[in-house]
């Protein structure tokens, strides 16, 4: 692909450069775009399961504030993402908080692909139930972009300078939001609900910016190592090893985080006072 917006929908430019293929695909990817629907979607298991954890935040106070300040770190976490994202003009589908789908909001219903034109009424927000993080889910494409790639929508056209900036930019937020809390609660009362509340965001936001810098597959730490390799050797990891090191980032942390979970309550005995 050139560096023109040709293939995006609107556009008046000039389509050269572009094989058939590439015109194939990019119109495919826009297509399925442009499927998704504007509004709310309610998600029928979700919206069950999310009603039973209300009804459970409810009769048991002290997980309901966890839930919520989990759920507030984990959205900063993927704002992080999705404004360094746009910062370099990708398009962004979803920004999700926790897994499980309740509820999703898309405010356009159809929107140009153009990077310049996409904004967050084109992205779905969505909320989940299970509080294990969440997703940001960036446009990608099969082929080369042979251009500026600064005109590009598609995230894995960006350079690695830019790529491992967006993979970072989700445990930056983490870091600065523990630095703004603890600033803040220095400055409150101690005991009170407000300073309490705060310092729960604190200490999770601590939390999560080391959980994702581990470099197990998905978790950010391993898309920020295998950008960092590509910076230093100038050459992407061959597709056998990526297939190796997803799998076994994959079975490593189902094992630490739901089968063996000794190094993350030691890790959290660390890090959180009580």
């Amino acid at each position: 692909m050139n560096n023109d917006v040709s293939s995006w929908p609107g556009s008046d430019q000039p389509d050269e450069g572009n094989s058939f293929e590439e015109k194939i695909s990019q119109q495919q990817i826009n297509n399925s775009y442009y499927q998704d629907d504007s509004g709310f979607t309610l998600h029928t298991v979700g919206v069950v399961l999310f009603a039973a954890l209300i009804i459970y935040c409810v009769t048991n106070p002290s997980y309901g504030i966890l839930a919520i300040c989990l759920a507030v770190n984990v959205l900063l976490h993927e704002l992080g993402h999705y404004a360094a994202g746009r910062a370099f003009n990708c398009v962004i589908r979803q920004v999700s908080v926790f897994f499980i789908p309740a509820v999703t909001f898309k405010a356009n219903s159809q929107s140009p692909l153009n990077p310049h034109l996409n904004t967050w009424r084109d992205t779905n927000w969505t909320i989940g139930v299970l509080p294990f993080g969440g997703v940001t889910s960036f446009m990608t494409s099969p082929f080369s972009w042979y251009g500026d790639r600064r005109n590009s929508p598609y995230m894995n056209h960006k350079s690695a300078g830019q790529r491992l900036l967006i993979h970072s930019a989700g445990i930056l937020v983490n870091i600065l939001t523990f630095v703004v809390c603890y600033i803040v609660v220095s400055q409150l009362p101690q005991g009170t609900v407000l300073s309490m509340f705060i310092e729960e965001i604190m200490y999770l936001a601590l939390v999560l910016s080391i959980l994702n810098i581990l470099p197990f597959y998905p978790l950010d730490g391993s898309a920020i190592i295998l950008t960092l390799y590509e910076l230093v050797t100038g050459k992407e990891p061959s597709k056998g090893f990526m297939t190796v090191f997803k799998i076994v980032g994959s079975v490593l942390v189902v094992y630490l985080f739901f089968i063996n979970t000794d190094f993350i309550n030691r890790l959290l005995g660390y890090v959180m006072p009580y």
